[in-house]
């Protein structure tokens, strides 16, 4: 069991690893690759959301979640969202807890900061936190945020109960040049309802390509995650890494109008369930794939993309497989105001 959710841990929270729709169909198509500069950018780095134009964006894939980007002197954003099946969200999942999310950004010079909110009235949990970043959002960029949240669980269950609390902190860096990538992350999580801490820590580095028509990007490097039981949790520590870890991804203006783009990621995953005993006896590893594929189309000042979700492919249609099946694709329309 450990071993599963280690592998899941590092597969959700590397460096661009996940094809999860954390963000909107075209960061989803390029399976979140650190080579990509994109307007979601901001909910990781708040200071790019100087180098926005005012926009209205839209997002579905299950439900619908959008906001505004308003210029002027400052900039500023806000976005409103809820949790999907497909999570087709921007990267507010850093700090959330599911359910319903806010988001308040504001940037002016080379640096900026944003302040988030989330209640999952299904758990129940609420966070608040935020996020501070400096550097450009457009170009050959250089980026370093710092974020954090403070997670309560169970605070609507019983008044009389204690609340459990989640801190989470971390670190993000990039160096965007006109050929390379680099992109690293360090965090640490407490999460005192499931009694356990977690680190976490990753570098990727690769080539970047870029012309009129084509856009391509490639990560390679070690991801890493250590749990730690905390309190009365009797488990023991485990291990989980990647090494190595790639995401391949592309894309190619077809027409003035039209982009086909997709990516592949590929991983050589291991987990050590047990720290406290041989290491190699607790050892079990093995290949992990995964991929996206999506379309994108542009009118003037609009676009339009869509993602097709993996999962319902491998499903297949409900009428047919009889599986549950999440939204078929992830939706996003951008307008410039």
């Amino acid at each position: 069991m450990r071993a599963a959710v280690l592998s899941l841990l590092v597969g959700w929270i590397g460096l661009g690893a996940s094809t999860a729709y954390a963000t909107p169909a075209r960061i989803a198509a390029l399976s979140n690759n650190g080579g990509f500069i994109d307007d979601t950018d901001f909910f990781r780095y708040p200071s790019a959301l100087k180098a926005q134009p005012s926009r209205a964006a839209l997002n579905y894939g299950g439900a619908f979640d959008g906001g505004l980007i308003l210029d002027g002197d400052t900039k500023q954003a806000f976005f409103l969202q809820r949790h999907s099946v497909g999570g087709a969200l921007p990267d507010l999942s850093l700090g959330g807890v599911g359910g319903f999310q806010a988001l308040y950004g504001r940037a002016s010079g080379s640096s900026g900061f944003l302040i988030r909110a989330a209640q999952n009235p299904n758990t129940p949990a609420f966070s608040i936190g935020g996020a501070w970043s400096n550097g450009p959002g457009k170009g050959n960029v250089q980026n370093l945020a710092i974020d954090g949240d403070l997670v309560i669980f169970n605070n609507l269950v019983d008044e009389d109960q204690d609340n459990d609390l989640g801190i989470r902190l971390g670190v993000t860096g990039r160096t965007l040049t006109s050929d390379r990538l680099t992109v690293w992350n360090a965090r640490f999580s407490l999460d005192t309802l499931n009694e356990q801490a977690v680190l976490h820590g990753g570098y990727t580095l690769g080539p970047r390509f870029r012309n009129d028509d084509v856009r391509i990007a490639m990560q390679l490097g070690p991801v890493l995650n250590v749990i730690i039981p905390v309190g009365d949790n009797n488990a023991a520590p485990g291990l989980g890494f990647d090494i190595p870890f790639g995401n391949f991804a592309g894309e190619y203006l077809l027409r003035e109008w039209f982009v086909i783009r997709g990516s592949l990621t590929a991983a050589w995953a291991a987990t050590v369930s047990n720290l406290e005993e041989d290491a190699i006896d607790n050892l079990s590893f093995g290949p992990r794939l995964g991929g996206a594929f999506g379309v994108g189309f542009k009118h003037k000042q609009a676009q339009f993309d869509m993602t097709v979700n993996p999962t319902w492919v491998q499903n297949g249609p409900h009428v047919l497989s009889g599986v549950s099946n999440p939204m078929f694709a992830v939706l996003s329309a951008r307008v410039d105001l």
